[in-house]
């Protein structure tokens, strides 16, 4: 992945990283997906975290994140509905380009997730981590 983030990087090239079997999987110390632009993490049936469908949108960019927001619907300003959300001014700046998908996770879904999250966390903290990287190996 080092080589993948440099060739991006050297050529302006954004990094969406599947990490949909990587939930509490670090690479020398880093979660798979943070190095990325964006990390998307899957939901699925089959899946760490298991809410039928669905998934995550990850990012620290707020200018992605408000796009992200926009497809799955910001009219009405449904974005400001959200706990994390990019300011007002980056909705401005893109909600007019971007189409309206309305595709928004639905409460059962959510529901099914939200009792996960805290497991996902102590699974990613217990010793049955898996750990890459030229520092630390272990299963």
């Amino acid at each position: 992945m080092e080589e993948i983030h440099s060739i991006a990087k050297e050529e302006g090239i954004v990094v969406v990283e599947d990490c949909a079997h990587a939930l509490g999987i670090q690479w020398d110390g880093v979660q798979l997906g943070r190095q990325a632009a964006v990390a998307c993490y899957s939901t699925q049936s089959a899946k760490v975290i298991n809410s039928g469908e669905g998934g995550f949108f990850c990012t620290d960019d707020e200018e992605m994140a408000a796009k992200a927001y926009c497809y799955a619907g910001c009219y009405e300003r449904l974005y400001s509905q959200h706990v994390v959300s990019p300011p007002d001014a980056v909705f401005d700046k893109v909600k007019l380009a971007i189409p309206n998908y309305s595709l928004r996770m639905n409460d059962l879904a959510a529901a099914c997730i939200r009792p996960q999250v805290n497991a996902a966390h102590a699974f990613a903290s217990s010793s049955s981590l898996l750990r890459l990287g030229s520092h630390t190996h272990r299963i």
